[in-house]
């Protein structure tokens, strides 16, 4: 089996990557909102051994992504 991963764009510009590891590859764009004028794009992002939520926004000209780390360990 080959590893596997999964790319987000905006365009032509990579934004995140998610590989298989212990999990698979999932990059998911979930609903956009607005809040005071700003887009905030609500993700899904494949990680070590979980799916994650995730913000994606834009600082300026660059991207930025924030997510929620795991409240407990999945790997020994």
């Amino acid at each position: 089996m080959c590893p596997t991963a999964s790319l987000f764009y905006a365009k032509q510009r990579l934004l995140f990557a998610s590989f298989a590891d212990y999990g698979e590859a999932t990059t998911e764009w979930l609903a956009m909102l607005q809040v005071r004028g700003q887009e905030l794009h609500l993700v899904r992002v494949g990680l070590k051994a979980q799916a994650v939520p995730g913000l994606l926004f834009r600082v300026g000209s660059r991207w930025r992504l924030l997510l929620r780390p795991a409240d407990y360990s999945l790997l020994c």
